[in-house]
């Protein structure tokens, strides 16, 4: 189980350090971990979310975590993770 863990946790925190180029508080961090960890890596590196954080677009981020809701099947975890993002916020 711990190896699975670490596993999981180390593609995750890699995707995050390889491919976002802004400053993020610890906040935002965990909210970018849930949501990189549920979508996967492609789609984050792909996604309109990390080219718009990319250049400083912080507020655009919680409204783009909401469009990954699959049909409306994860309104409540998307919900939580831009709440987060935006408590982040206030860690600056």
């Amino acid at each position: 189980c711990e190896a699975w863990f670490e596993h999981e946790r180390a593609w995750c925190e890699a995707a995050i350090r390889d491919n976002v180029l802004v400053p993020l508080t610890q906040g935002q961090y965990d909210a970018l971990f849930s949501f990189v960890y549920n979508l996967g890596e492609p789609q984050f590196r792909n996604s309109t979310l990390l080219k718009l954080l990319n250049v400083g677009e912080y507020d655009a981020v919680p409204a783009q975590m909401k469009r990954w809701n699959n049909n409306g099947l994860l309104d409540s975890r998307r919900e939580q993770e831009a709440e987060q993002w935006i408590a982040g916020a206030a860690d600056v």
